[in-house]
C-alpha cells in the first residue's frame, strides 16, 4: 500500500472519536472520523492529521482502568512503570496475545498515539513510531 493509503488506515484506528483536523482548508475543529478510506480522494486530506496524547498524559482515572486491565490492583502508577508495561504490551500485541489486543484497543480508544504499523508496497512491514508518526504530519501530540 502507498503512505496515503497507510495513512488512511492509521485514522481509522481512531474511528469515532473527535480526533481529527483539517488546517488551512475547512478551519481547525473536531472531526468525528468516518469515512476514511474516501477522505484519501479529497485535496485536504494530506494537511489531515489527528490530535493525540503521549502515554505520559494518561489521567489518573485512566491509569486506575490500566492497572485493572493489567490485572494489578495498584492504582499509584509512576509514569515510567506504565510505560514499561504498555511497551511490554505492544510486544505481546505483535504476537496476538488477545489480552494485549484489549490493552492496545483501549489505548486507542482513549486517543493515545501509538506506534502503528503497514505493509510497504512491496508487501514488507514498516513500523512506525509515535515520534516518526508526528514528523510525518500525521499527528500531533495535545
Amino acid at each position: 500500500m502507498n503512505t496515503q493509503e497507510a495513512k488512511a488506515i492509521f485514522f481509522a484506528q481512531y474511528y469515532n472519536q473527535k480526533v481529527l483536523y483539517y488546517p488551512e482548508k475547512i478551519g481547525i475543529g473536531d472531526c468525528v472520523i468516518g469515512g476514511i478510506i474516501e477522505m484519501v480522494e479529497y485535496e485536504y486530506f494530506d494537511d489531515a492529521y489527528l490530535l493525540l496524547r503521549s502515554l505520559e498524559q494518561l489521567t489518573d482515572e485512566e491509569k486506575i482502568m490500566f492497572s485493572f486491565m493489567n490485572g494489578d490492583t495498584d492504582d499509584e502508577w509512576e509514569e515510567d512503570q506504565l510505560i514499561s508495561i504498555a511497551t511490554h504490551h505492544l510486544k505481546d500485541f505483535k504476537r496476538g496475545l488477545d489480552f494485549s489486543i484489549n490493552i492496545y484497543q483501549y489505548l486507542l480508544r482513549i486517543g493515545i498515539l501509538l506506534p502503528f504499523t503497514y505493509l510497504d508496497t512491496e508487501q514488507k512491514p514498516i513500523t512506525l513510531q509515535p515520534n516518526q508518526i508526528i514528523e510525518m504530519g500525521w499527528a500531533k501530540i495535545k
